[in-house]
């Protein structure tokens, strides 16, 4: 059996390194099967886009 760990991302790309690098350490010593899937978000709300 696989694992996933989803993972919603947003501008932050040096934190979400550090956070994938750990999470595979940490399940790869605990011999889990896992799949890491990065969420991108996005603001759906216009009025905070500058033109």
């Amino acid at each position: 059996m696989m694992s996933a760990v989803l993972v919603p991302f947003r501008d932050l790309f040096e934190e979400l390194l550090q956070l994938v690098s750990h999470l595979t350490k940490s399940l790869a010593r605990q011999r889990v099967a896992h799949q890491i899937l990065v969420l991108n978000q996005i603001d759906r709300n216009l009025q905070h886009v500058i033109t």
